[in-house]
C-alpha cells in the first residue's frame, strides 16, 4: 500500500479516529496560571524577575499587534515588559557609525 499524500488518500474516518477536540481557551488559561506560579517561585528564590523586551524595527502594523499581544500575556503572568522602537534611519546611521 502506498503512503497517503493528500487528505483524500486516507480511508474515510481514518483521520478523525485519532483526533481529540480540546478547549483551547481553557488549556491556554491553565498554562498561563501554571506559568504565573512558576515565575512567582523563581522570583522568590532568585530575587530577580524575568522581563520581556521587544525591539520593533520599522512600522509594521502586524508586528505591532503581535508584540502587543505578547506584552499583554507577559503582564498577565506577572512579568514586566519593555518596548523599544528603532526606525530605518536610526538603524542605517548606527550601521555606518560602526
Amino acid at each position: 500500500m502506498e503512503t497517503p499524500q493528500t487528505l483524500s488518500d486516507f480511508p474515510s474516518g481514518a483521520l478523525r479516529s485519532n483526533c481529540k477536540i480540546i478547549d483551547g481557551k481553557a488549556v491556554s488559561q491553565d498554562i498561563l496560571k501554571n506559568l504565573r506560579i512558576e515565575i512567582e517561585e523563581w522570583v522568590k528564590k532568585s530575587g530577580r524577575a524575568p522581563c520581556l523586551v521587544a525591539i520593533l524595527v520599522g512600522e509594521d502594523p502586524a508586528s505591532e499587534k503581535y508584540v502587543e499581544n505578547k506584552m499583554i500575556a507577559a503582564k498577565n503572568v506577572g512579568t514586566p515588559t519593555l518596548k523599544y522602537y528603532m526606525y530605518e534611519l536610526e538603524i542605517q546611521a548606527k550601521r555606518y557609525a560602526l
